[in-house]
């Protein structure tokens, strides 16, 4: 073959390469990590999936998740956010505020969105709501808005309550922020608050049983507890204690009445943070929402159990009663 003859050849073949369809790309899969203290059965987690599908994210498509349970040890949260760096995932979801300290100080670079914390800026999370800087951001409650919220959802159960109970943990910030925010809140409408650290069930057992012997009026309970909420409503109704819950699914577990934010609308717009993360946003740059949707659950037979009849404006105000 002549010379001109070949390189027409190696012409012609260079253009089909170039005009050849390429094959499409692979879609880019992100691998998400949920840190929390609670078990993979929680009913809000639901929300976040479900707002992703929405969102376009398919789990087992273009998302994996990787899920790190400590089924209400806190003691295991930092081996399992470590465990989530060395995966390693691309974003890490946080329920709880020891879930996000433990991812904090797991990580500087994975970007954290917290679908709950409690008080971010108190405690210390993030330099402000507006800007959060670092690598986290996402949702939070303040303190002193649901401090008021508990004694006066107390006041309600028991008007003629005077002494009254915080069960928490005093290892935790935002248990401790609680504590003082409800001491200041009690104390504008005349009544003390005393804190009963607690964290195992034998010292929830103890903690019940101290407000029973200091004839206390009624106590409220730290969200932190969730995993226990069963044993906790079982605890309260044993001791005749009008107890007052963060979360509705102590109410569900036999608990009396519980005022909170809708955990199951926090976890929804966390996948938004989710995702804008995921279209190249930092965390710094977004601000840390609040609340704004909260729901007001009462459980008719805890009150009987008790000897409590709840008032009607009470009654009216509920976003679920339950018979």
């Amino acid at each position: 073959m002549r010379r001109r003859d070949l390189l027409a050849v190696l012409a012609g073949t260079v253009a089909a390469c170039a005009s050849a369809p390429s094959a499409p790309a692979a879609p880019k899969v992100y691998r998400i990590g949920l840190l929390s203290v609670r078990d993979g059965n929680a009913p809000d987690h639901h929300a976040l999936w479900s707002t992703l599908r929405e969102l376009g994210y398919a789990e087992g498509q273009n998302l994996m998740v990787e899920r790190r349970f400590a089924a209400g040890d806190l003691s295991r949260l930092p081996m399992l956010a470590a465990e989530l760096v060395r995966v390693p995932v691309d974003l890490i979801v946080t329920e709880t505020t020891p879930a996000v300290i433990a991812a904090r100080d797991a990580t500087s670079s994975i970007p954290i969105v917290m679908a709950v914390s409690g008080d971010a800026v108190g405690a210390g999370l993030v330099a402000s709501l507006a800007y959060p800087g670092g690598n986290l951001t996402g949702l939070t409650f303040v303190a002193t808005d649901l401090a008021n919220k508990r004694v006066e959802l107390l006041k309600e159960l028991v008007p003629s309550a005077v002494e009254l109970a915080f069960i928490g943990n005093a290892e935790i910030p935002t248990d401790r922020m609680a504590y003082e925010q409800m001491k200041v809140a009690a104390a504008s409408q005349g009544m003390n608050v005393r804190m009963l650290h607690a964290w195992s069930e034998n010292d929830l057992e103890n903690a019940f049983a101290e407000i029973a012997r200091m004839r206390l009026d009624a106590a409220s309970v730290g969200a932190i507890y969730t995993e226990k909420a069963r044993f906790i409503a079982g605890l309260a109704l044993r001791h005749k204690i009008p107890a007052g819950y963060l979360r509705r699914e102590f109410v569900d577990a036999g608990g009396l009445a519980s005022y909170g934010p809708s955990f199951a609308d926090l976890f929804r717009r966390t996948a938004f943070y989710v995702d804008k993360i995921f279209k190249g946003a930092m965390p710094a740059d977004l601000p840390v929402q609040q609340p704004i949707k909260f729901e007001l659950v009462i459980n008719l037979t805890a009150a009987r159990k008790l000897g409590i009849t709840f008032p009607r404006s009470l009654l009216a105000r509920a976003d679920e009663v339950i018979e």
